[in-house]
């Protein structure tokens, strides 16, 4: 294995960042950057060419869960309350399609797999990091070793099967909103100026004045940023961690937004979107390292099955409640499809997707107007809060 230091390592990681953005724009999104950084993590690791500790060692993972909750903050500020209104109906599809994942596994896997094996790996499947973890150290307090793998193996390659099929669907529902345009353009161009899009920027009523001009500055703008980060963490500490701090972090955005304390696309105020974003990335790739070749061996047949088996079910729930809510079945699918990877690769991948189908900017505006805030509320429902509740529920059935 070779050796770096903290400069070498975050070279390396940016160069396989610009891979994949270069795979993605030649494929026009069809493989999204993620999948390809995540697939060449786990070549590196494997290899032993890139060191397993490269996100520690290069300092991205000092930031890392700060920068992930700063975006977080930022994507709030992107949403009206009556935009989070409007999409009750993406919180209902992302409960039945987690319902289905939870009720086939249940009636299809238990009867192929033995019980443990479905109980540890639900969870996980359905959301994130925090998730996995429960179940893993579940597992391994019953003496249950392979099981306790299986958990973290599921959390990170689930993103493997999620990241292809969510750059399908959205694609298709980007062209699709893109052929309604012309007819839904002056009701859409009428709801920025009524307080929905960027629009109403200028005419909410501020609680709070504004800060000076004089006196507004990078630092001013960081530092609301991050004491609303503070107060997310406060909160969280509140409810016995029962409610997650990114909920808060994307709840407090919202509302700091509307009464003046933040201002609409924050961190683009402080030029500082884009180190967030790449540190917040770093993260998702530094799961990866835990993840061994005879890991893999070992429970690649029931690690199939679940994944094959929870997708289906994410599908079926989602498509039936998209019909009946009046979604398209590819956004329906899309929103289910947050529970295998969630933040920030939703986002991630909806940007490159709508960069790939469109130049123009309004149309651009217009469909991140359309898709954004579904998957990123998508992605809050399954991963940071669902799949906590779930893990903490599952965890007493494990025997």
């Amino acid at each position: 294995m070779l050796s770096f230091d903290f400069i070498q390592c975050a070279v390396v990681i940016l160069i396989l960042y610009v891979i994949g953005e270069i795979v993605s724009t030649k494929t026009k999104a069809f493989v999204p950057s993620v999948f390809v950084v995540a697939v060449l993590f786990l070549l590196g690791f494997w290899s032993g060419i890139i060191p397993k500790d490269i996100i520690d060692v290069s300092g991205f993972s000092a930031i890392g869960i700060a920068s992930m909750l700063v975006i977080v903050v930022h994507m709030g500020t992107m949403l009206s309350p009556k935009e989070l209104l409007e999409n009750w109906k993406t919180v209902v599809i992302s409960l039945c399609s987690l319902a289905g994942l939870v009720g086939l596994l249940l009636l299809v896997g238990s009867r192929l797999f033995d019980w443990n094996t479905v109980v540890v790996s639900i969870p996980p499947l359905a959301g994130g990091m925090t998730a996995a973890i429960i179940m893993q150290n579940g597992a391994a307090q019953l003496g249950l070793e392979t099981l306790a793998v299986l958990a973290i193996v599921v959390y990170v390659v689930q993103g493997f099967v999620g990241y292809p099929l969510t750059t399908i669907m959205l694609k298709r529902e980007a062209n699709r909103l893109m052929k309604q345009f012309p007819q839904a353009r002056a009701e859409w161009t009428a709801s920025k100026t009524t307080g929905t899009g960027d629009g109403a920027k200028e005419e909410r009523k501020r609680l709070v004045p504004p800060i000076p001009k004089k006196y507004r500055s990078i630092y001013t703008a960081l530092l609301v940023v991050f004491a609303t980060v503070w107060v997310a963490a406060r909160l969280e500490r509140l409810t016995g961690g029962v409610v997650s701090r990114y909920v808060f972090c994307l709840v407090l955005g919202v509302i700091f937004s509307q009464v003046g304390l933040l201002e609409k696309n924050c961190l683009n105020d402080t030029q500082s979107y884009g180190m967030f974003q790449t540190t917040a990335m770093a993260m998702v790739f530094a799961g990866l390292s835990s993840a061994t070749p005879e890991m893999f061996k070992m429970i690649i047949g029931p690690l199939i099955g679940i994944l094959v088996i929870g997708v289906c079910g994410l599908f079926v729930m989602a498509v039936v409640a998209g019909k009946i809510l009046h979604f398209s079945w590819e956004m329906s699918f899309a929103v289910a499809l947050n529970a295998l990877y969630g933040f920030p690769p939703n986002m991630i991948i909806t940007n490159e997707v709508i960069n790939s189908v469109t130049e123009d900017a309004e149309m651009k505006e217009y469909l991140t107007d359309h898709i954004m805030s579904k998957m990123l509320i998508g992605g809050f429902t399954s991963v940071t809060v669902t799949s906590t509740l779930l893990a903490g529920f599952f965890i007493n059935l494990l025997r």
